[in-house]
């Protein structure tokens, strides 16, 4: 594999096996992060992701393995448990999500890093150390942003000094594609990556953002010399892995198989 695609999928799923449309049990979920936390492409694999109201019964399926929590905060109140979970398991808990202001929370554990959906204030976020999460998809046609609309946020996020962001729903597949389950175009995880990190390399309006975002052939993403090319723009592999770290940080999905399977199908993978 070339330098620029690994750099891309290095640690980019956060596997949220929980969630729809997988909703597995605990139980199931926790034993499949830990078959790929084991498997030959566990650099991929980052976080486990979990409900903060779930944290117990997380702890009795983990047999005295640990593993790396993004914990869903839905209330103020599930914060304060965070660290004495982390404290009883070793569970490390990196990252926060959740639709609540920062200042609802107060302060998240050290080293946790927070990312707040449907934020207004991106530069109000960058200055108090949180990052946006932006929601690309859904169980209907109907939760699924349009191209204009997960441009635009990628645009002013990539504007923005200091700001991190991360995705989730609806990223199961690299490539922009028609899902005939849900009669809708569906965003794909390499264009929406390639679109951010490209967008804060080159500071990239709304329209350049939405034809990357637009793009549908393996063939319209060059890995090649060392960098990656895409509508027109040029990244190389060391930025890649910068921006991957400090700017376009990952993504939740509830499958690790299909992701993989796809970029498999597209001879992406060794």
């Amino acid at each position: 594999m070339n330098r620029p695609l690994r750099s891309l999928l290095t640690g980019l799923i956060d596997y949220a096996g929980l969630f729809p449309p997988a909703s597995l049990p605990m139980a199931e979920a926790v034993e499949e992060y830990f078959g790929v936390a084991a498997s030959r492409e566990a650099w991929m694999l980052s976080h486990f992701v979990v409900p903060a109201s779930r944290l117990d019964e997380l702890e009795g399926c983990l047999g005295g393995r640990t593993l790396s929590v993004a914990a869903i905060v839905a209330d103020a109140g599930e914060l304060a448990p965070l660290a004495e979970f982390a404290r009883r398991s070793g569970c490390p808990v990196a990252a926060i999500e959740t639709r609540l202001e920062p200042e609802a929370l107060g302060s998240p554990p050290g080293g946790c890093a927070l990312f707040v959906e449907a934020a207004a204030d991106f530069g109000a976020l960058a200055a108090g150390g949180a990052g946006i999460k932006l929601r690309c998809g859904g169980v209907e046609a109907s939760m699924v942003p349009p191209v204009a609309e997960v441009a635009e946020v990628i645009a002013e996020a990539a504007r923005v000094p200091g700001l991190r962001m991360k995705f989730t729903a609806g990223l199961h597949h690299p490539l922009r594609h028609h899902n005939r389950g849900l009669g809708a175009p569906m965003h794909g995880f390499i264009n929406v990556f390639a679109a951010a990190l490209l967008a804060r390399e080159h500071r990239l309006d709304p329209g350049p953002v939405a034809a990357i975002l637009e793009l549908g052939s393996a063939d319209d993403f060059q890995f090649v010399d060392g960098s990656l090319a895409a509508g027109g723009h040029v990244i190389s592999a060391a930025r890649i892995a910068a921006l991957r770290r400090d700017f376009a940080i990952s993504f939740g999905s509830c499958s690790f198989a299909e992701p993989l399977q796809d970029l498999e199908a597209l001879g992406w993978m060794p």
